[in-house]
């Protein structure tokens, strides 16, 4: 490993790529306190975590006896649980830890104090040069950054570590002050390879530092205390559900083989990087709409025979059969036909328009199609309510009253492509896959890529321009 010292050509005395590489040993690291305050320290870190994993347990166990079975609720039980477990862990490693330990209440020597110890004795031995000397030297010295000889001062007083190449320059500028005057350092220190490795030693592994494992489980409980309640206000985002009216079902009735869910979808167009294929002559194609209305373009396309062309927005809302709570666990795309884009003229509205919040993409062109999750902060209203400024996470929970909303933005460049979305649910024992629609129907869709389009041709069909490759 080279750290970039510069040599003088008269003098190989220490080559740049062997200065500070070589084995890396335990650095000197000595125990601190006594056995009493350790003792005390795994007291407290052991004690708080027992209280809080048995308040935990009471948590839990008060939901469950509540029949509380919220999404926010069950994860900060999960939370609460982890971080219980977690806290008590680290106390019982404490107490390992300090069986383990030797009891001597010895000060303890960063490696830094180690070094500059060493270096202050090297320093002595080589004509006791002062430190104006020797910063005067470094500032001359090649290869040493301008501004590191001011760190000279903290170096020597153990609260700096010094770089590779900045070391190397202080022992080299002292090595050769013992040579010049004649001076006989003890071996094996009047050889730069003394130094090399006792860099190594000290500093090639990161030093071990205090291991105060009682008080890392209090401060492991304190975090719990916090994180909680916050992640009960963040994830309680369900809001007051409906009283239950007499007679309706509070489980799920006796599943018949009907999915207990129900969706609408709507196709909108992406104004700023969708738009359609131009299938047909351009004279047989009626006049485009007037206005930038999402819906009269998709009616537009849909009585022209127009794909859409790049990117397609799918917005869809799922609702259950009945109040009985329905968990969603994951929305797929599936492509059904792939086929080699159109060559044709590729017409689109321009930019602007309203922007979708949080959205699920979808690479068509990946087979099969690979789906990732976006959300756009900007988008975001405080008016809107709290689970619309969230991003998209599941599981979700629907029902009759309790609906949710998705929209999937799926997109190509090489392939034609129809392609559905389906939808993942279970219901007690119950599970299945529901294949997004509207009015009880599949719904399909169809999206090209405008690789192969022979021109653009911007809200108007009579301006077109011909596409660069």
């Amino acid at each position: 490993m080279a750290y970039g010292v510069v040599t003088r050509p008269d003098d190989p005395f220490l080559d740049h790529n062997s200065v500070f590489s070589g084995a890396v040993i335990a650095c000197h690291d000595r125990p601190v306190g006594s056995p009493d305050k350790r003792a005390q320290r795994l007291v407290i870190g052991g004690a708080a975590a027992l209280v809080f994993l048995v308040a935990t347990v009471l948590f839990v166990v008060l939901k469950v006896t509540e029949g509380d079975t919220s999404r926010a609720d069950q994860l900060a039980s999960v939370i609460s649980m982890i971080i219980g477990a977690a806290s008590l862990l680290v106390a019982v490693v404490s107490g390992i830890a300090s069986l383990r330990s030797s009891s001597p209440a010895e000060p303890r020597m960063t490696p830094e104090q180690i070094f500059a110890a060493e270096l202050s004795d090297l320093i002595a031995r080589s004509g006791k040069p002062t430190q104006r000397d020797l910063k005067a030297e470094l500032a001359a010295y090649p290869g040493v950054a301008s501004g590191a000889p001011k760190k000279l001062s903290d170096i020597l007083k153990g609260t700096h570590r010094p770089d590779a190449v900045l070391a190397a320059a202080i022992v080299d500028i002292c090595l050769r002050r013992a040579r010049a005057a004649s001076i006989g350092l003890p071996e094996p220190r009047q050889r730069p390879e003394y130094w090399t490795q006792r860099y190594d030693e000290l500093f090639a592994a990161p030093p071990s530092g205090r291991r105060n494992y009682g008080l890392a489980a209090a401060g492991v409980v304190l975090v719990g205390v916090i994180v909680v309640p916050v992640a009960v206000v963040l994830l309680d985002d369900d809001g007051p559900r409906p009283e239950a009216t007499p007679g309706a079902a509070a489980s799920p009735a006796a599943f018949d083989g009907t999915d207990p869910i129900t969706t609408s979808a709507v196709e909108v167009p992406d104004v700023c990087t969708g738009g359609y294929l131009i299938t047909k002559p351009v004279a047989d194609v009626g006049a485009i709409p007037e206005g930038r209305d999402p819906q009269d373009w998709v009616a537009w396309s849909a009585e022209q025979g127009m794909p859409t062309a790049s990117r397609s927005r799918i917005q869809f809302t799922v609702r259950g059969r009945s109040n009985a709570a329905i968990t969603l666990t994951r929305v797929r795309v599936t492509a059904i036909d792939r086929s080699v884009p159109l060559a044709a003229p590729w017409l689109h509205v321009g930019c602007g328009g309203e922007r979708a919040l949080r959205w699920f993409n979808a690479d068509l062109d990946a087979d099969p199609p690979r789906v990732t999750t976006d959300y756009d902060r900007d988008a975001a209203n405080d008016d809107d309510p709290p689970e619309r400024r969230t991003p998209i996470r599941f599981p979700y929970t629907v029902s009759l009253e309790d609906p949710e909303s998705f929209e999937v933005s799926a997109y190509t460049v090489d392939c034609d492509c129809v392609w559905q979305i389906e939808l993942d649910w279970n219901s007690g024992e119950h599970h299945g896959t529901h294949m997004v629609g509207d009015a009880g129907k599949p719904a399909r869709f169809r999206t090209v890529g405008r690789s192969r389009a022979t021109s653009e041709c911007l809200n108007s069909l009579t301006s077109c321009t011909p596409m660069e490759r």
